[in-house]
């Protein structure tokens, strides 16, 4: 037997479609939100007074010339108004920021990570977001911690399932981070929380399916689709970097061999130009430079990059790609290799629909990852609240 629909369920999904419409459509009148959605007016202007009174949405005067009679009001996201906490974990630092709802840094802290522990480094967590929650203009309109990490994510749980690059298996987030602080967490992916980024403050906005792939140290994509009613995007994140492409090939860091990471990433550019003792970064310096071996190394690591791709576009069939990482360094013209090689190799029929775009993300674009988990989490809500994951064993 089918779930009855509770009225608070109704409310909340309301007023998530209001909410949403206007961060993406505004400045935006009640009647072209009513319009837009499909409410009565008499709905919307109920909804839209809900989202006033939690300060969640403002209002200013429209355009005089916008025809005869008193201008309509129009309304906006306040997203100066509410605050969130983004917090990257990386291998040897744990790196966060204090933002407003709109993507805008206010403060930033970095400590490093001494004890790889799990426990030692969620407290690192819990001390950065004390710190820029103190920061914060009004520290009780933090609204929550999002946090991105590398690996298998279980963000329904709040649970770290497996990550290679820092070694953890089976971590329960919010149990832990709740010794340290009391603010809710939302926990993603590192490449699903971009490519939130990439859809609330970058080339994808306004975009409803796209794929996004990220290649630096370890590759990841995050495949973006949209359905229901009322529409709903949702954020997959895959491990594209642990596809077999050479069951004999090299050992990957995840412990087995031949995986698209060990041959793509921007740790492979120094055994690609027989040089295994420099960094990635020192090889990309020297193909800007001109050096021949370098070049060669980052046209085979971009050659197996563009493999992957193609094999994303045959399964997904998707209309736009976004790349970030690596290939993106000036100076080695990396996207248009992999334009170019990306062409060649997929099906006819099917090229000529898919579009292979730069990320419109800024230097702040990892950061940025942790502040949409947490616009998301209002936005499907309709409320400057984050449901907490349940701590398990408290």
């Amino acid at each position: 037997m089918p779930e009855p629909i509770r009225f608070e369920d109704m409310s909340t999904g309301n007023r998530a479609t209001v909410l949403q419409a206007v961060r993406d459509m505004g400045p935006i009148s009640r009647a072209d939100l009513a319009r837009l959605t499909g409410f009565s007016a008499t709905s919307v202007s109920r909804i839209v007074e809900e989202l006033k009174g939690q300060d969640l949405v403002v209002e200013a005067p429209g355009n005089l010339e916008s025809g005869p009679g008193r201008p309509p009001t129009l309304l906006s996201l306040n997203d100066r108004g509410w605050f969130a906490v983004a917090v990257n974990v990386f291998p040897d630092r744990v790196h966060g920021g204090l933002t407003d709802l709109g993507g805008r840094v206010l403060a930033d802290e970095t400590l490093w990570v001494t004890d790889p522990a799990p426990e030692a480094v969620l407290a690192l967590v819990g001390r950065v977001v004390e710190q820029l929650r103190r920061d914060a203009p009004n520290p009780e309109r933090v609204v929550g911690i999002g946090l991105a990490v590398p690996g298998v994510v279980d963000a329904r749980r709040g649970e770290i399932r497996y990550s290679p690059p820092i070694g953890w298996r089976a971590v329960d987030v919010p149990s832990v981070l709740a010794r340290y602080t009391s603010l809710p967490v939302v926990l993603d992916n590192w490449v699903s929380a971009r490519a939130r980024a990439e859809r609330w403050f970058g080339g994808a906005t306004g975009v409803d399916e796209f794929v996004y792939i990220h290649a630096s140290r370890g590759i990841g994509a995050s495949v973006v689709r949209s359905g229901g009613i009322p529409p709903r995007q949702t954020f997959v994140s895959t491990e594209f970097g642990h596809v077999v492409v050479n069951p004999e090939g090299p050992r990957c860091r995840c412990g087995r061999r031949g995986c698209l990471e060990a041959y793509a990433s921007a740790d492979a550019l120094p055994r690609y130009a027989g040089q295994p003792d420099r960094r990635p970064e020192e090889i990309l310096a020297a193909a800007r430079a001109g050096d021949p071996d370098a070049r060669q190394a980052v046209a085979e690591t971009l050659g197996y990059l563009a493999l992957g791709i193609v094999s994303l576009i045959h399964m997904l069939n998707p209309n736009r790609m976004y790349v970030d990482g690596w290939p993106l360094t000036d100076g080695i013209d990396g996207l248009a290799f992999l334009r170019r090689a990306v062409d060649e190799r997929v099906l006819e029929g099917m090229k000529e629909q898919v579009s292979l775009e730069p990320t419109r993300l800024t230097e702040w674009g990892p950061l940025i990852g942790g502040v949409a988990l947490v616009l998301d989490a209002v936005l499907s809500r309709g409320e400057a609240h984050v449901k907490p994951v349940e701590v398990r064993g408290a």
